[in-house]
């Protein structure tokens, strides 16, 4: 990957870097994704703490007995 560092004394105080354009895009993706997983990981914390999830189940007739209910 070709960078190029533009100096701070060029931008009054922040550095800039400067990478190709699709590079720039994988790195939006990885983002993107990242924050997917955290939104889900968020969600799926919420319904523990409130209950609404059961399990782990370890054979099939627990998860038999659990939709009974």
């Amino acid at each position: 990957m070709s960078s190029i560092t533009i100096p701070r004394t060029i931008t009054k105080g922040d550095e800039l870097v400067v990478i190709p354009r699709k590079e720039y895009e994988s790195f939006l993706e990885v983002v993107r994704e990242k924050n997917e997983l955290e939104d889900d990981l968020k969600i799926a914390l919420t319904e523990v703490l409130e209950g609404k999830t059961e399990g782990p189940f370890y054979s099939a007739s627990e998860l038999k007995k659990s939709l009974e209910r």
